[in-house]
């Protein structure tokens, strides 16, 4: 699995995320992103004002390279 962050602003509270995992597969996005939210929930509600997210299987970042 692959997990990159970007801080956006430099102000450390908008974030991009880039997770690549297996463990997306069959799962629609909405699910995907409920499964990032779930890990960052505390954070998003005081430091992270942003995180955009993107999340991949390994043969979708692959296919989309």
């Amino acid at each position: 699995d692959k997990i990159e962050v970007f801080d956006l602003r430099g102000s450390e509270d908008h974030f991009s995320i880039v997770v690549i995992s297996d463990k997306f597969e069959n799962l629609s996005l909405v699910d995907r992103h409920r499964k990032i939210y779930s890990i960052f929930k505390d954070e998003i509600s005081k430091e992270i004002h942003a995180l955009q997210i993107q999340t991949y299987t390994h043969k979708e970042w692959r296919d989309k390279k």
